[in-house]
């Protein structure tokens, strides 16, 4: 079951080191979340560009710690919970968004 159809949101801690390129290294999970947003948070911050921190005004490697935050939209978090218990969408709360609720990684890091 995914973490969108049991309404699961959280938040995920990830240690990394950022080389000299700005590349994350050796990203592993410090605070996990569970039903695979773990790994998604992994997949979404190796694909991240950090600013190189630096050291005399030469670029360093760093470790850092990145919060990436899971949550659902609530608009639409209720419309998908109206169509998960069948109930009709005459019932459903109205609202302007007509995409189903996902999951929106949102990434946090002083060094952006």
């Amino acid at each position: 079951m995914s973490a969108r159809v049991v309404r699961y949101q959280g938040r995920v801690t990830l240690g990394l080191i950022v080389d000299k390129d700005g590349l994350p290294q050796q990203v592993h999970i410090l605070s996990p979340l569970g039903v695979g947003l773990d790994a998604q948070a992994v997949h979404t911050v190796e694909g991240w560009r950090f600013k190189p921190a630096e050291r005399d005004g030469q670029p360093v490697n760093v470790e850092i710690a990145v919060e990436v935050d899971f949550h659902l939209d609530d608009r639409t978090a209720r419309k998908q919970s109206h169509k998960m218990l069948g109930t009709s969408a005459a019932k459903a709360p109205k609202c302007s968004a007509t995409r189903a609720a996902r999951l929106k990684p949102r990434p946090f890091s002083p060094y952006f």
